[in-house]
């Protein structure tokens, strides 16, 4: 799709984790008010018999943060309010759904979501973001000028180990714990003495997360927001950026379709592409 001189791109890859049944990212692109955003639902775990929450809630806590995010920023909030809007939203979900007065971390964890949001104004890019989905700018020479922090990538090599579970499954109680302390240690905890991460779970602590800025989008640059299952190929495959300048809509798809499999790449992965 084109906007004046801009093009914008929006792709969705489903996930390779075959337990799941529905995609757990949401994607807004509003032409009209030039606002885009990418939020992730954080992944849950198996409950006793083996089974994966559906209807997610993962993907509902996505939605709602993305809606609410969406309709603060058209009606005027700026990008502080917003996350606390889509927050809110979150908690909101959260009570609804039985969590708010009933987690524990593991099966009955939060309902949450980190995301990303961006609002284009004439030569500019106002952002917000928390967790790993991110924002990036490459110049119209093709150098990747900036991206956005992955606090929970920094925030990882403290995690416990996992000892080679699968992710999201039910498992160990040694397994179980781990999720325990990750989720109600590292997450939204910013007065812990080690690196911690943000996600929107409806707690207040979450907003102290989000981070915010702007950036100056000029004639021939590219402004890729995304979430983190195809940051790699964002970040670091030479070949994907230079598709992110010349490759159309079908040619990027199948380049991360041929690279993504049960044992790489296997998340599902959701990308926003502004070329000016």
């Amino acid at each position: 799709m084109e906007h004046g001189s801009r093009e914008i791109i929006a792709l969705e890859w489903n996930s390779h984790i075959s337990y799941k049944k529905e995609r757990e990212d949401f994607l807004v692109v509003d032409e009209e008010y030039k606002i885009f955003v990418v939020a992730d639902g954080v992944g849950r775990i198996k409950n006793e018999k083996g089974e994966y929450p559906y209807p997610s809630p993962a993907k509902m806590a996505s939605k709602v943060a993305s809606e609410a995010i969406t309709e603060s920023l058209k009606g005027g909030k700026d990008m502080k309010r917003a996350f606390a809007n889509g927050n809110e939203a979150v908690k909101k979900l959260n009570e609804e759904i039985g969590l708010w007065e009933n987690h524990d971390y593991l099966v009955n964890d939060f309902a949450g979501t980190v995301g990303v949001a961006a609002v284009e104004k004439e030569n500019k890019i106002e952002y917000g973001y928390i967790g790993d989905c991110g924002i990036a700018h490459f110049s119209a020479s093709g150098d990747l000028l900036w991206h956005s922090d992955d606090d929970v990538a920094a925030a990882r090599p403290g995690f416990p180990p996992m000892e080679g579970e699968p992710a999201f499954a039910q498992a160990s109680q040694k397994v179980n714990e781990r999720f325990i302390k990750v989720r109600r240690d590292f997450r939204n905890n910013p007065t812990a003495s080690h690196k911690t991460f943000g996600v929107l779970t409806g707690e207040d602590t979450a907003l102290e997360y989000v981070k915010m800025g702007s950036l100056t989008y000029r004639p021939g640059d590219v402004i890729v927001i995304y979430s983190d299952g195809i940051s790699p190929f964002i970040l670091e495959d030479i070949e994907f950026q230079k598709l992110l300048f010349i490759g159309n809509k079908e040619e990027m798809r199948k380049y991360v379709d041929e690279r993504s499999s049960k044992k790489e790449h296997y998340g599902e992965k959701t990308i926003i592409v502004l070329r000016k």
